[in-house]
C-alpha cells in the first residue's frame, strides 16, 4: 500500500468532522505515513472497502456512513497507543526546535569553522605575502607546516562527527526530541 500524504487531506477532515481528530490530527503529522500504514488497514476493513481502497474512498464512505463516528472512535481507541506516542513526539519536537540556542552557544558550535578557515587563510596569507615582498618564494616545508597545521586544527571537527561526540545545533535537537 503506497499513498502520497497529500492524499489523506480530505480523509482527515472527514475523521474531524466524525469525532476523530486524533487519527485526523496523527495523519497530515510528521509521522503521517507510519500512522497511515497502521490505521489505514483497520479503516478499510471497518468500513468493508477493498484492500486498495485509496484515502479517498474511505473519506468517501466515512461520510456516507452512519455509524462512522462509532467505528472511528473504536479504530482510535485500538490505535491510542500509537497515537499518543505521535502526538508526544510531535510535541517535544517542536518544543526542542522551538527552543534556540543562545548567541554564545551559536558562536561556539558554528562559528569555530568559519573562524578555523579565516584563521587559516589570514595566516597563509600573511606568510605568503611576507615571503614574496622580502623573501622570494615561500619554502615548502613553511608551507606545508602552515597547510598541515591548519588542516589538522580543522579536522578535528571531522573526528568528532565520526565518533559521535560533535556538539552541533542540530545534536541538541536530537537529544531533546522524542526517539
Amino acid at each position: 500500500m503506497s499513498f502520497n500524504l497529500d492524499e489523506f487531506k480530505p480523509l482527515a477532515s472527514v475523521l474531524l468532522q466524525q469525532g476523530a481528530p486524533l487519527l485526523a490530527r496523527a495523519l497530515l503529522g510528521p509521522f503521517g505515513g507510519m500512522i497511515a500504514g497502521a490505521v489505514v488497514p483497520s479503516l478499510v476493513e471497518a468500513f468493508g472497502l477493498p484492500a486498495d481502497a485509496s484515502p479517498a474512498d474511505i473519506a468517501t464512505a466515512a461520510s456516507k456512513d452512519d455509524s462512522a463516528a462509532d467505528k472511528l472512535a473504536v479504530i482510535q481507541a485500538q490505535h491510542q497507543d500509537l497515537l499518543d506516542w505521535a502526538q508526544k513526539a510531535m510535541d517535544a519536537n517542536q518544543a526542542a526546535l522551538a527552543a534556540e540556542p543562545s548567541f554564545w552557544g551559536r558562536l561556539y558550535v558554528g562559528g569555530w569553522r568559519p573562524a578555523m578557515g579565516w584563521l587559516g587563510v589570514a595566516v597563509i596569507g600573511r606568510e605568503v605575502g611576507y615571503y614574496a615582498m622580502l623573501k622570494g618564494p615561500l619554502p615548502f616545508e613553511t608551507l606545508s607546516l602552515i597547510v598541515g597545521l591548519w588542516c589538522g586544527l580543522a579536522g578535528i571537527r571531522s573526528v568528532e562527527m565520526v565518533r559521535g561526540v560533535a556538539r552541533t545545533a542540530l545534536a541538541t535537537v536530537a537529544k531533546r526530541a522524542v526517539r
